[in-house]
């Protein structure tokens, strides 16, 4: 029987580039692919371009913008998490390289990048709170616990997010922590960031991650999907 994925990310109008060649990298494994379309837009019209839903949500403009469109996803997952198999979770700066057999994250909960410890000059130190899931590629198993887990960020969001920097990670800490199986784990490039010798042709997931990453990758082969992404 083939497994029922549901996959969201997050954008506003003027970042919605990326999400449009992440939408397009997808394969065709995902039963519903939703975006969370931040402030205004001529979404439907977007929406309709590449066959997403598109799940409105309003700017607080009393916030950090960008701050916002990182968090305010966190608020939508539990109602996506509905009559699937698994909900993935991605930021936009994301790519999809290949067909991912999702049945061998069966056995857990949810699965994403994460780094508990750091060698800094052979000494072993905590990783940052806040740094320890990396919130740009999520999976989520539909179970009563994971549930359970989103409807409690959705409700903190609601009720105590004061514009946090990294509150969807601290907040995934919180509520999986070391539940939280690291999917690059045994194999480092499962979602490849294109640190320690660039992206690979084998790996199933591209993330072009934070401002350093974008500046030394060549942007263009990373809006070509027909490319392998290429470093500067």
């Amino acid at each position: 029987m083939q497994m029922k994925i549901n996959i969201v990310t997050c954008t506003d109008w003027n970042y919605r580039r990326w999400a449009t060649t992440l939408i397009k990298s997808l394969h065709n494994q995902y039963q519903n692919r939703y975006v969370i379309a931040v402030g205004e837009g001529d979404w439907e019209a977007w929406g309709a371009q590449l066959g997403v839903t598109i799940v409105p949500q309003a700017f607080n403009h009393s916030m950090d913008p960008v701050r916002w469109c990182q968090n305010v996803r966190m608020r939508h997952l539990r109602a996506l998490l509905q009559d699937c198999d698994y909900l993935l979770q991605v930021d936009s700066d994301v790519r999809q390289n290949r067909t991912t057999d999702l049945k061998k994250f069966n056995q857990f909960n949810a699965w994403a990048v994460t780094k508990k410890w750091k060698n800094k000059n052979d000494v072993l130190k905590e990783v940052e709170m806040r740094f320890r899931i990396n919130a740009g590629w999520v999976l989520y198993k539909d179970t009563p616990l994971t549930k359970a887990r989103l409807q409690t960020i959705q409700q903190e969001f609601d009720h105590e997010y004061a514009d946090e920097n990294g509150w969807d990670q601290i907040k995934l800490w919180q509520h999986f922590g070391t539940n939280m199986q690291n999917v690059n784990y045994p194999n480092p490039k499962f979602v490849d960031d294109g640190a320690k010798g660039g992206f690979k042709s084998t790996s199933p997931w591209y993330h072009c991650k934070g401002p350093g990453r974008k500046e030394v990758t060549d942007l263009d082969t990373w809006h070509d999907i027909n490319q392998i992404p290429q470093l500067t």
